[in-house]
């Protein structure tokens, strides 16, 4: 009888620490993904304000300038669109993937 708890007591260890370790792995792609996707955003941004700013140098009359910032405007609006549509598909995937892993640990 005691054999028979402490061999449920190491298999339920053992699955505990396997668990957190599948946790533990898909949160850490998932932050990387995450912060992969902020560096991206963050360079679209900064790469947009340098197009903004030579439009402002180069510029020579008023009108030319309105309709390159408006270029460029609808430009960013569609790059940041398709950010969003592909983070919205990223928050999907991940939460498909952390309800596999939840389901599965319930059965275990």
């Amino acid at each position: 009888m005691k054999d028979d708890l402490l061999k449920n007591v190491e298999k339920f260890n053992e699955n505990s620490v396997k668990s957190l370790n599948e946790l533990f792995q898909l949160n850490t792609t998932v932050l990387n993904d995450i912060l992969k996707r902020q560096v991206e955003l963050t360079n679209l941004c900064i790469e947009e304000n340098k197009k903004h700013s030579e439009l402002l140098k180069n510029a020579s009359k008023p009108e030319e300038l309105l309709e390159k910032q408006t270029s460029l405007v609808s430009e960013y609006g569609n790059k940041l669109i398709e950010i969003t549509n592909e983070n919205i598909a990223l928050a999907q995937q991940t939460g498909e993937k952390y309800k596999k892993l939840f389901e599965k640990n319930l059965k275990a």
